[in-house]
């Protein structure tokens, strides 16, 4: 039994719309790894480290003009930066908005009207009133003053002279209490300090302050004044107060002048 072999009509258009896939698939897959892989044009960028001062270029010189910078060191106009105002315009502009500004009126003072004669004559007495009220309120102080001072000179009078009063009525009441010794000379004289209670009595504490050179006299005057229970005073209380005050009283006693 042999084999049978058919014959297929259409195999080999297949195998070329097979290869022409094929081959569109590779072109493809070609061009787009091209397409990756091709770098980017390069770009050209300047770095500054401040802003210039002015996009204005100076002037050129002889030299500069026949010379002209490369062009990597040309400067280029920003278009990001606006142009910096004018000076003069920005002067302008403030001007005109102070101006438009309501100014404040100034106060004008009143122009003081010179004085008439008689408002003259009147400012001359008024013055003149106010010195001699001055010294009158001086003068009058002065005599108030004045008359303080007579009055406590007059005061001091008065106790000074109640005390010295009372000082010969103390003096004569002790020497009546002393009991003479023979012989003692007019010149002896001896000093005592006592101190009184305020009802005229002596303390103890008799004080011989000065010495006669003769103790018999200076022993008797001792023992007058211990005897002596109750002294004299004034009434005045300023002269009273300066009998009793402690070892104020001083006392003076001599043959010769009764003391």
């Amino acid at each position: 039994m042999s084999a049978l072999v058919y014959d297929e009509p259409y195999k080999f258009p297949a195998v070329l719309l097979t290869l022409a896939m094929h081959a569109i698939f590779f072109t493809v897959l070609y061009l787009g790894v091209n397409w990756q892989v091709k770098q980017p044009e390069g770009m050209e960028v300047e770095l500054w480290g401040e802003l210039p001062e002015s996009t204005i270029p100076p002037p050129p010189t002889a030299h500069a003009a026949e010379t002209p910078p490369p062009k990597h060191m040309q400067e280029k106009p920003s278009e990001n930066l606006a142009p910096p105002a004018k000076p003069d315009i920005a002067l302008r502009e403030k001007k005109k908005s102070e101006a438009s500004k309501p100014k404040k009126a100034a106060k004008k003072e009143p122009k003081k009207k010179p004085l008439t004669k008689v408002q003259q004559k009147q400012l001359k007495e008024d013055l003149q009133a106010a010195d001699e009220g001055a010294t009158m309120a001086t003068s009058a102080e002065q005599a108030v003053n004045n008359a303080k001072a007579a009055q406590q000179a007059q005061a001091r009078a008065a106790i000074t002279s109640e005390v010295e009063k009372y000082k010969t009525l103390i003096r004569s009441k002790i020497r009546d209490n002393i009991v003479m010794p023979p012989d003692v000379p007019d010149d002896a004289q001896v000093i005592f300090v006592i101190t009184l209670l305020p009802d005229g009595s002596v303390m103890d504490d008799v004080k011989r302050v000065k010495s006669s050179g003769i103790a018999a006299y200076d022993d008797a005057v001792e023992r007058a004044i211990r005897k002596t229970n109750t002294l004299p005073l004034p009434q005045d209380e300023a002269a009273r107060a300066w009998f009793i005050n402690p070892n104020h009283l001083e006392l003076k006693f001599s043959p010769k002048n009764g003391e």
